[in-house]
């Protein structure tokens, strides 16, 4: 893997490990459909494990920015 998905990958992890205390969230939920997409892919379609790694970092990344988001929201609204 290249040195920005390697960064893109620690990134994914520490706002795991991050987000562990918050319980059931965004940034898990992604990185559950990220791991069962990945494998999914890897299986099927016979491509190697390193884009099954990205795509659960993709997943778990798009979680974190769903989480963003809603945290956003949620100040916006109570503003309103």
């Amino acid at each position: 893997m290249s040195t920005v998905w390697v960064i893109l990958a620690v990134v994914a992890v520490i706002a795991l490990l991050v987000s562990f205390a918050m319980g059931p969230n965004a940034v898990w939920g992604g990185a559950t459909i990220g791991t069962v997409v990945g494998v999914l892919w890897k299986l099927i379609g016979r491509t190697n494990w390193n884009v099954a790694i990205k795509v659960v970092v993709v997943g778990t990344l798009l979680g974190v920015g769903a989480e963003l988001v809603g945290r956003i929201a949620n100040r916006l609204g109570g503003r309103a």
